[in-house]
């Protein structure tokens, strides 16, 4: 069979000493499944409940029932396999294969796919579950893996902080292109939302349009006639040109607008004042929609360069002590890995709670406290460090903290959801009900400190306080938009059987265009660079895990 993909173990012995990350291809060590169902104790082999009860048709039927036994035997024969023998567990292997075979084209491609788990010091074989891609091509054979475990995600996420790989050229191309694409998309995406016809200003318009036009075309020009690394330098040069033109609306707009004004007021005629009068006021409602256009510009320029200067801080690192050093510089920068690491983790446990892979007698609430205590996180974050260095205790403690943070905020709205103090469209926890539950709880939220403000004599701590409280889980809502946004268009893609429901049930595109400035910290990922970030993790990392080509 297929060597190891992932290799977990935690040894009792380890409690005492240092704690050490080791290779995710070790066939010894890593850790335990602290955040899995997978070996949860289970008196018999129970068949999954699936959370929908609308009419099927009778090949639906048949697709939930094979994917409900897929999964219950999966869980079932794993968990059996700890105490058994390589030909037993060889045996139990095949048993999920044949009880999951619709998921594959033949039985070799069950067995020459597998995850090799390993619990206190026993070592089982599973088979990769997987959806394939909705793909024309036949002989595509890529898929997304269901039965990752939640703490393989989250760890191996974990340990790109101390990878600390410098930029090669790959990188930079996918910089370069990301760069170029966004800022032609949002410039682009500007343009478009401001409305037709704009009277008296249209040629300044059709000026900016056209040097804008320019720009974008100068762009794959340049691609083709400098190297790869000038293409990320000259980036910058697209953005200050895209800046001129736009102060330059700015400046041509507005001499035209007091120039028509001082005309206005020096008509005598009474006809001529009236005949004028519509046109205007149409100037006005015109110099507002432009004003509102160059400083959405603006914020959007400002925004990629927040992200170009992020970048090229890495690119021109060249020392690997500095480089470690640069993330002791940087402690917002480690928050924020960590927590959308710890949402992307949270996104694939509640993935897996709606196709059953957690006991079906437990509330959500009660086994994502289980399994997401403090304990079980502080074990996995320090299993990845060797307490040798400042920089990695550094690290250490600012990835904890701002994992707990976003932990607490769940949790919260977990409770509030079990309490029916939310009310959902729908009874399930999905990932995107999740979203949307704390989207109420932080509008509700805001209303009560706005009672309170004019309630109560001004208490400046505390409204700070409440202020940093309310950003945090704004913030938290963003980066929560953002991944459901990237996971919901990537399981799009999946072919269409009844894993899939759950799945694309699971996340949702939300609309993320929020107006807020790049330098609003508090609020990084409702920013531009705050989307980018999360774009670019999902791409390079998230997807790398979850996605596989098989056999």
């Amino acid at each position: 069979m297929k060597d190891a993909i992932t290799n977990m173990n935690f040894d009792d012995n380890d409690k005492h000493r240092e704690w050490r990350y080791k290779n995710s291809y070790s066939p010894i060590g890593l850790i335990n499944c602290y955040l899995d169902g997978i070996f949860d104790k289970r008196a018999t082999q129970e068949l999954g409940r699936w959370k929908s009860s609308e009419e099927m048709s009778i090949d639906d039927k048949k697709i939930k029932e094979a994917n409900e036994n897929c999964i219950s035997t999966y869980l079932y024969k794993s968990s059996q396999m700890i105490n058994l023998s390589l030909k037993k567990g060889s045996e139990e292997y095949a048993e999920i294969c044949k009880m999951c075979i619709h998921m594959f084209t033949s039985q070799e491609e069950c067995l020459n796919n597998s995850v090799n788990i390993v619990w206190n010091g026993a070592v089982i074989m599973t088979p990769v579950l997987y959806m394939k891609y909705d793909s024309r091509d036949l002989k595509k054979n890529e898929g997304m893996i269901i039965n990752y475990p939640v703490t393989y995600i989250f760890s191996k996420l974990l340990t790109n902080l101390i990878v600390l790989i410098l930029h090669n050229k790959y990188d930079i191309t996918y910089i370069s292109n990301t760069l170029q694409n966004l800022f032609i998309h949002e410039l682009s995406n500007n343009l478009s939302n401001l409305s037709k016809g704009h009277g008296l200003f249209d040629e300044q318009m059709s000026l900016y349009t056209d040097s804008l036009n320019n720009i974008f075309d100068q762009i794959p020009n340049n691609n083709k006639t400098i190297n790869v690394l000038d293409h990320f330098t000259y980036f910058e040069a697209y953005l200050d040109r895209a800046q001129m033109i736009n102060t330059k609306l700015l400046f041509l707009s507005k001499h035209q607008y007091w120039t028509q004004k001082r005309r206005a007021t020096r008509r005598k005629s009474l006809l001529s004042v009236f005949y004028k009068l519509n046109s205007y006021k149409s100037m006005d409602d015109h110099i507002k929609d432009i004003y509102n256009f160059v400083y959405t510009n603006y914020a959007t320029i400002e925004g990629l360069k927040s992200i170009y200067n992020d970048e090229k801080k890495i690119l021109y690192t060249k020392e690997e002590e500095d480089f470690r050093l640069y993330y002791v510089r940087n402690a917002p920068l480690i928050k924020n890995h960590c927590s959308l690491y710890i949402v992307t983790a949270i996104s694939w446990f509640l993935n897996q709670v709606n196709i059953n892979m957690y006991d079906n007698n437990k509330d959500v609430l009660t086994i994502f406290r289980d399994k997401f205590s403090s304990e079980n996180i502080n074990k996995i974050i320090k299993s990845i460090y060797i307490y040798k260095d400042f920089y990695e205790k550094t690290v250490i403690n600012v990835c904890l903290q701002a994992v707990e943070d976003v932990i607490k905020i769940v949790d919260s709205t977990m409770l509030s959801h079990a309490n029916k103090e939310v009310k959902l469209l729908k009874n399930n926890l999905t990932f995107s009900n999740l979203i949307r539950s704390m989207e109420l709880i932080l509008l509700q939220s805001k209303i009560n400190s706005i009672s309170k403000e004019e309630d109560q004599p001004n208490d400046d701590d505390h409204d700070m306080a409440i202020s940093y409280e309310l950003k945090s889980n704004e913030n938290l809502i963003c980066l929560m938009k953002q991944l459901s946004k990237e996971m919901e268009f990537y399981a799009s893609s999946l072919k269409s059987d009844y894993f899939k429901k759950p799945i694309k049930e699971n996340y949702n595109n939300f609309k993320t265009n929020v107006p807020y400035i790049s330098h609003e910290a508090e609020l990084y990922f409702c920013t531009l660079p705050g989307r980018y970030f999360v774009n670019r993790i999902f791409s390079t990392d998230i997807l790398h895990l979850i996605n596989m080509q098989f056999q």
